[in-house]
């Protein structure tokens, strides 16, 4: 558990704080952004403590494998998750609700059948010898 006056505390409020005041529009963090900051503030408060209590000069038996390596994912998901701040880019903010509703209608699903499971690359009822677009014809 994260105490109210722990570093990771002071560091996760410091950067939702930052979060908040950076858009003109002060929005409420999402749950999984809030979340995720979390996560980021804890790793660096465990990779910065465990540094120090590290010897200067690691051998190979005192070396601990990098947090950042390990993974405590046990079925990794086949899709990347969504980065909203990557995805509005160059988006006006008065259209960021239609390209999210957008993004949930078309993203993470193969366009030729609607299934979540794979892409259109992929898709299984499109045959192989039809292209994914019409070859582009010059003027004229």
């Amino acid at each position: 558990s994260v105490g109210v006056t722990s570093t990771v505390a002071q560091d996760f409020n410091n950067r939702v704080e930052s979060l908040v005041q950076s858009d003109p529009k002060n929005p409420t963090p999402t749950f999984e952004k809030l979340v995720h900051l979390l996560e980021i503030c804890r790793q660096q408060h465990s990779l910065s403590t465990t540094a120090s209590t590290q010897p200067a000069t690691p051998s190979i038996f005192t070396q601990r494998p990098s947090a950042v390596l390990q993974s405590n994912v046990q079925h990794p998901d086949p899709h990347q998750p969504f980065d909203q701040d990557a995805y509005l880019i160059g988006v006006h903010p008065d259209d960021w609700e239609e390209a999210l509703n957008c993004y949930t209608v078309t993203a993470n699903r193969c366009w030729g059948c609607g299934d979540s499971t794979h892409y259109l690359s992929d898709c299984p009822k499109r045959s192989k010898g039809t292209p994914m677009a019409p070859p582009a014809r010059g003027p004229g």
